[in-house]
């Protein structure tokens, strides 16, 4: 058996491995580890709105993607969401019903590629502080 040759069980068992790239897989499985080993830490979301049908929230951590995140409403006139982030800076911004709107709760915010403004909030690793 030949286990150097691209048809053996062998190589097929390391490109499963590593993945269809071959060795370049193993710089994103490395990535991939050390990502894992970093705590994700919870970050909860509110946005108040008596009147709003739906609220979703977009930032750095879903690509803005407007349909990934809705928020639900908890009966109280507030939207929750909770994520589970890695640690560092991520910009952000609820869509309610067409608008966008920071986070009114949070002082934190940043000028935007749009010439208004996103809301951000940083994520710490809990050893760090």
């Amino acid at each position: 058996m030949d286990i150097g040759s691209p048809g053996s069980d062998w190589w097929w068992g390391v490109r499963d491995r590593l993945g269809p790239e071959g060795h370049k897989g193993r710089k994103k499985m490395a990535e991939k580890d050390a990502v894992a080993k970093v705590r994700r830490q919870r970050v909860d979301f509110v946005f108040c709105s008596d009147e709003a049908e739906n609220v979703f929230l977009a930032g750095d951590f879903n690509e803005w993607d407007t349909q990934s995140h809705p928020m639900k409403p908890d009966g109280t006139g507030a939207w929750r969401k909770h994520l589970f982030l890695v640690p560092g800076t991520y910009e952000y911004k609820f869509l309610s019903s067409g608008d966008w709107w920071v986070d009114p709760e949070n002082p934190l915010t940043c000028p935007n590629c749009h010439g208004t403004r996103n809301s951000f909030v940083v994520v710490c690793d809990r050893e760090e502080g």
